[in-house]
């Protein structure tokens, strides 16, 4: 039992099914990190879902996509290492953070990390180094920090 519907318009792509006692949607749009936290209110119409007749229900539907950059980037350097710490981008409930990628692009070095924190040996101490900070989710790569 479903319904779809393509509202060009406004770039949103539209479709749901009822299924038993749960009714699941799927909204697909083109959007970016301005949009995160942002939420869509609108009227979903259920014909004869549950019962012969219509249904409509308000629903607030919130927006996640690519992740902003860590904040607060703190590192300690010494010849031969670098330690750093980060915190979170924001992300909304439920929305995991699935890992953060550290590159160090003088030194070649490109590691993922579930925390927010790491220390990495230098392969050539003493070199000008440039250290960035990204956050993945299910979206993909977000903005890295600029260090």
């Amino acid at each position: 039992y479903g319904t779809h519907e393509t509202l060009e318009d406004r770039g949103l792509n539209f479709a749901g099914y009822c299924d038993f006692d749960c009714v699941q949607w799927l909204i697909i749009t083109p959007t970016d990190m301005r949009y995160n936290g942002a939420q869509i209110t609108g009227v979903v119409n259920l014909p004869g879902c549950y019962t012969a007749t219509n249904t409509t229900h308000t629903t607030v539907l919130s927006i996640q996509g690519l992740l902003e950059a860590p904040t607060d980037v703190h590192y300690t350097a010494s010849k031969d290492s670098v330690i750093m710490s980060w915190s979170p981008p924001f992300t909304l409930e439920g929305v995991p953070i699935l890992h953060y990628s550290v590159y160090i692009t003088s030194q070649g070095v490109s590691e993922q990390r579930n925390t927010t924190e790491t220390h990495i040996t230098l392969e050539r101490p003493c070199a000008s180094t440039t250290y960035q900070i990204s956050a993945w989710n299910e979206v993909g790569e977000g903005n890295a920090t600029r260090k």
